[in-house]
């Protein structure tokens, strides 16, 4: 079969949903099948890194940056002029929206969207990527195939015009030999942060935003506290640290005990060993990665009835219907009251759906179906 030369096209390189999502697929995808480039229009970001270790080469615009954006724009004309890709994939809004240019100049390259976002929270979601996404919408005939994330995304972008015969869905996929259980490392995480093996521990992994609900987590363990003192919460992610004013403002209102903010973190697979059950209550989401990470690790999650949450875990952890502070303090209540037969009975099972419904493996076979019937 011919090698596919096929380039991914993303707004930036953070530790993101979207970004993970890329490293997998492209730590994934079959070398002699395809010639993979990455191109980010900001910079390499904390991503870059672990890519270019896989030999694959990566062009940034830095586009956040100062500079001429002509001088920019032409750049990324002379990448697809020079490198002459059979496949674009775009991901996340901007790099949909510049795609389409891309498109329009190079009409060959065949342009495969890939949507991220399930909906958008009014006064939260940014009003250009709203304005952007919308646009995107009424240009959707453009693109050749379209990517959603989610069930949940798929239907939403139905809803501002995105043309549903395009629209694909394919979830998010988990490396279940990277994230799997280990007592040792439990143990070793547990004694690094002075948790005591018997504690219960509740976690978040996410970065500081207002869809992810900080407030509330805390808020609820504050209330938690005043019935079981026996608990731990774990908090990791960009900006979740004590020099975060919100954060530190809150655990000092409340007096809180037994709370760790990180930070951002590079040892995930191995911190999330120290938790019981992922807390996950966000205003929005798509499908999210650390949830399903999280479960393949056999880590129940307690989460928000957003995006394709309840689907994911199914009945392998528990679903808050209203995103509310007693809600879920309830939530955590209940899981801390199962017993310990219960307990593993949910982490086992939790693993097991990943291994059966969302291994990476299966999820790069539905990319390469598309990518094939483009071709």
């Amino acid at each position: 079969m011919k090698r596919i030369k096929l380039v991914h096209l993303i707004t930036g390189l953070g530790n993101g949903g979207a970004e993970n999502m890329l490293v997998k697929l492209i730590s994934n995808t079959d070398a002699d099948k395809y010639e993979l480039l990455v191109i980010s229009l900001l910079d390499k970001g904390v991503m870059g890194e672990t890519i270019e270790k896989k030999g694959i080469k990566i062009y940034t615009l830095n586009m956040g940056s100062k500079g001429s954006l002509l001088i920019k724009l032409k750049k990324l004309y002379k990448i697809f002029r020079d490198e002459k890709p059979d496949i674009l994939q775009t991901w996340m809004y901007h790099a949909d929206f510049i795609g389409i240019f891309i498109k329009i100049l190079f009409p060959k390259v065949k342009l495969l969207w890939n949507i991220r976002h399930s909906n958008f929270v009014k006064g939260i979601d940014k009003r250009r990527t709203v304005i952007i996404a919308k646009i995107c919408g009424l240009l959707s005939f453009i693109p050749n195939a379209i990517i959603c994330g989610s069930n949940s995304a798929k239907k939403y972008h139905k809803k501002i015009y995105y043309k549903e015969r395009k629209m694909f869905v394919i979830p998010n996929g988990f490396d279940t030999n990277l994230y799997f259980p280990n007592s040792k490392v439990r143990k070793d995480i547990r004694e690094y942060l002075n948790i005591p093996i018997d504690a219960i521990v509740f976690g978040h992994v996410g970065r500081y935003h207002p869809l992810k609900n900080h407030d509330l987590i805390l808020k609820s363990f504050y209330k938690l506290r005043e019935i079981n003192e026996n608990c731990y919460l774990v908090l990791c992610g960009k900006n979740v640290d004590m020099s975060n004013e919100r954060l530190s403002f809150l655990v000092n209102k409340y007096d809180l005990k037994n709370i760790f903010l990180l930070g951002e973190r590079r040892d995930i697979p191995n911190l999330m060993q120290c938790f019981d059950a992922l807390l996950l209550p966000s205003k929005s989401e798509g499908f999210p990665n650390v949830i399903g990470e999280a479960m393949a690790i056999g880590v129940p999650c307690i989460t928000s009835d957003v995006g394709d949450c309840r689907e994911i875990i199914s009945n392998t952890g528990y679903i808050i219907e209203e995103i509310e502070t007693i809600n879920l303090t309830n939530a955590l209540l209940k899981y801390i009251e199962l017993s310990k037969d219960t307990k593993n009975s949910l982490s086992i099972n939790a693993r097991k759906r990943i291994l059966d419904n969302y291994s990476i493996s299966a999820i790069v076979k539905m990319y390469d179906h598309i990518y094939r019937k483009l071709i």
